[in-house]
């Protein structure tokens, strides 16, 4: 996972997440409020206490998200965590993780 500048409400945020497999595969995007160090059955850990998972296909080359950040001053300082997990053949065990991104909502 990548991201553009620093997140901000009322606007909108590109995430940027890369294929590690360079075939079309499946993943999910795992979303939540806090972090965690897991050990999955995959090989990987889970970087993030899911409140939302998101399947997503993913295409050879990656992909561009655009998320708009609501206008809710509220939610300045919210911090969100994300990670992704990918099905790729050629990791140890079939399945691949991100390193996990974590953003910082800003006024």
């Amino acid at each position: 996972f990548a991201s553009g500048p620093g997140p901000k409400v009322c606007a909108s945020l590109t995430l940027t997440l890369a294929n590690s497999s360079g075939v079309q595969t499946q993943s999910a995007m795992f979303l939540g409020l806090k972090a965690t160090d897991l050990p999955s059955g995959d090989g990987g850990h889970l970087l993030v206490v899911p409140t939302s998972v998101i399947m997503l296909p993913l295409p050879p080359t990656g992909i561009g998200l655009r998320l708009c950040v609501p206008c809710d001053g509220a939610m300045c300082g919210l911090a969100v965590s994300l990670q992704n997990w990918q099905v790729d053949p050629g990791a140890s065990q079939g399945v691949s993780f991100t390193q996990g991104l974590k953003l910082v909502l800003g006024s």
